[in-house]
């Protein structure tokens, strides 16, 4: 799941169509119902393990309105772990952000949350997946084990000197794919080794 934009003052209250909404979330009520009893399914009670009651209210009136607020809308998306973007797409941006300044960034500022940061790992994880061994194994273990280069020599029968390097060059062939959160993702020592390259290439540009 990609990181909500933080929304401007105002702006949330502005209104999306409810049908995307209530589409996926009757999907996850239908499957909801099985789970709470596969004999006999019941409708009311796999919502209300979804919803709490003011989240229920909210359903109900999204269903009675055809609408309902973007803010509404990325409450309900926060709780199922959705994006905005992945139930309207362009229309979401064209209606949370329409109007604004040119110059408005809706990722400033903006934390990562525990939510998002498990999805970012789990994304760099997968990119690391693809990867040649030995860059793809040590790079794995550093990023999923925290253990000490010392360690990591041992384990891997390599010098320290030799692990680290092919931690850096895992990263160097991960560099073009990785976007804000699969970076914010790395260690930190990682991350300094990427600004280090990146400085280094606006030298050499420049």
């Amino acid at each position: 799941m990609t990181r909500r934009t933080r929304q401007p003052q105002g702006q949330s209250r502005l209104r999306l169509p409810s049908a995307p909404l209530l589409a996926a979330i009757e999907e996850r009520i239908h499957v909801g119902a099985w789970v709470v009893d596969e004999r006999t399914p019941s409708r009311a009670q796999a919502l209300g393990a979804l919803l709490d009651q003011a989240m229920s209210r909210a359903y109900y009136r999204a269903l009675a309105e055809g609408s309902l607020t973007v803010q509404a809308v990325e409450q309900f998306c926060d709780l199922f772990e959705w994006h905005p973007r992945e139930l309207y797409g362009d229309a979401y941006d064209r209606t949370a952000f329409g109007g604004l300044p040119a110059d408005f960034d809706p990722w400033a500022d903006l934390p990562l949350t525990a939510s998002d940061a498990r999805t970012a790992r789990w994304r760099l994880l997968e990119a690391v997946s693809h990867l040649e061994a030995p860059a793809r194994d040590l790079l794995r273990a550093y990023v999923t084990t925290g253990l000490r280069l010392d360690v990591l020599a041992a384990l891997f029968r390599m010098s320290e000197r030799k692990v680290w390097a092919g931690i850096v060059a895992a990263v160097q062939a991960l560099a073009p794919s990785l976007d804000a959160d699969l970076t914010e993702a790395l260690p930190e020592p990682l991350r300094e080794e990427l600004a280090g390259m990146a400085d280094a290439a606006e030298g050499v540009a420049a």
